[in-house]
């Protein structure tokens, strides 16, 4: 890890849920990924949940955000955002502000060396080798379970999985039973 990827990235939403600001390594995480259709000049003025790939994932955070205007609480979840040769876990922390607007904030807190290589090509609709990935843990279902991709995913050095993004049952419990963590402000 750099010390640029220990920065929190960090963006306020308005009350449309559009993208206002943006602070922190933003640019330099969205390049690093092949992310370029995501600069900062890219989304500011956009809606959040236009860069969010599947409706479940859409409606995961969609409800913290909810929950975090009407309780007025901050809220911290854990979840991956993982590169084809890394898991990266995250917490994802979202303020409600006097002001109407939200704060979300991402920090790393731990990179693990994949086993090899996996890439996620996200696909609409069907597909004959379709498998279901959660946008939250990064896991895949796989004959019923949710594994590793690079655990299952046959021989070879680098794997491309056609993925379609959900809400895996233990994640999806978890967005629902956690209470709201206390401001450690």
């Amino acid at each position: 890890m750099d010390e640029t990827t220990l920065q929190p990235i960090v963006y306020q939403l308005d009350e449309k849920r559009c993208i206002v600001a943006i602070d922190g390594p933003w640019d330099r995480f969205a390049l690093d990924n092949d992310g370029a259709a995501a600069c900062t000049e890219r989304v500011i003025g956009q809606p959040l949940l236009r860069f969010v790939c599947g409706d479940d994932a859409r409606m995961w955070i969609d409800t913290l955000l909810q929950l975090a205007s009407l309780t007025g609480e901050p809220l911290e979840r854990l979840y991956r955002c993982d590169s084809p040769e890394l898991r990266r876990f995250m917490s994802m922390r979202v303020v409600a502000e006097d002001t109407g607007m939200i704060r979300v904030e991402h920090r790393l807190l731990a990179v693990q060396q994949r086993f090899r290589p996996v890439r996620f090509q996200p696909v609409m609709g069907s597909h004959p080798a379709l498998r279901l990935r959660c946008s939250v843990c990064g896991r895949i279902n796989h004959q019923d379970s949710w594994q590793e991709a690079d655990q299952w995913s046959g021989d070879g050095d680098e794997v491309t999985i056609v993925v379609a993004y959900t809400v895996c049952p233990h994640c999806y419990e978890d967005r629902v039973s956690k209470p709201p963590v206390t401001s450690r402000e």
